[in-house]
């Protein structure tokens, strides 16, 4: 193993010959990525079967995340089922996706990234993939920038500041 590389799990019963890859690790001291002489201390592994999750996308634009992680993570693939009915996809950079004209500017999904989507009429689209904590830090940069909702149950848009509350009862939104 290099420095800074992640550290992955293996878990294996022997009696069913069962083996699960995806594996994940809650660490009481120490961070999940290897560094000589460092020592780690875990709490808890999780292991977790694919699962299929249903994404309800309404006509129109929607905004859409992934709440898991596809083995095939190439966008092309995941939304294969409806590129007839879906126009245009984009990212919080404003890659675009736009499968009439085979442009894939966007490559692979992210769980943690959010996206546009503008869709002829509303679809359910099946994605199977592998559970994502949904604890699992985000990264916020600063400015603008569209980010994943990792739990499996929706939310009403009422309640989205709640999500974002530091504590103090008000959300970090800026004045404009």
């Amino acid at each position: 193993m290099q420095d800074e590389e992640r550290i992955t799990f293996r878990v294996y019963r022997p009696a069913t010959e069962e083996e699960w890859t995806y594996v994940t690790v809650h660490y009481v001291e120490g961070s999940p990525y290897f560094q000589a002489d460092d020592w780690k201390v875990v709490q808890q592994f999780n292991f977790y079967d694919v699962r299929n999750t249903v994404l309800s996308i309404h006509q129109g634009w929607s905004l859409i995340s992934f709440p898991c992680d596809p083995s095939d993570g190439r966008i092309e693939s995941i939304l294969a089922p409806l590129h007839e009915k879906i126009v245009l996809v984009k990212d919080g950079l404003g890659r675009a996706f736009i499968p009439q004209f085979a442009i894939n500017e966007i490559g692979a999904i992210d769980y943690q990234e959010g996206y546009q989507v503008y869709c002829m009429e509303d679809v359910g689209l099946t994605i199977s993939g592998y559970p994502v904590d949904p604890a699992e830090p985000i990264p916020m940069p600063a400015g603008w920038s569209l980010k994943g909702y990792l739990p499996n149950e929706p939310i009403q848009c009422r309640n989205i500041g709640r999500v974002f509350d530091s504590g103090s009862g008000r959300s970090p939104v800026p004045r404009l």
